[in-house]
């Protein structure tokens, strides 16, 4: 009885926890290295781009 009462203390408690959500921008940045031999790495950046952007909000992307 005495180990059973603390657990479900801890059990109780976390259900009436919140988490925080997260809203904001996640930047991801990239580079290439071609391993194709008539494409240089100039020309996957220009095609690919070197970041991409995300917007997180309210549990969507």
């Amino acid at each position: 009885m005495k180990i059973i009462l603390p657990f479900l203390l801890v059990i109780l408690i976390s259900f009436t926890a919140y988490s925080q959500g997260f809203e904001g921008k996640i930047v991801y940045k990239t580079a290439y290295k071609s391993k194709a031999p008539g494409m240089t790495d100039e020309e996957l950046v220009a095609m690919l781009g070197t970041t991409q952007e995300y917007f997180y909000k309210a549990g969507s992307y």
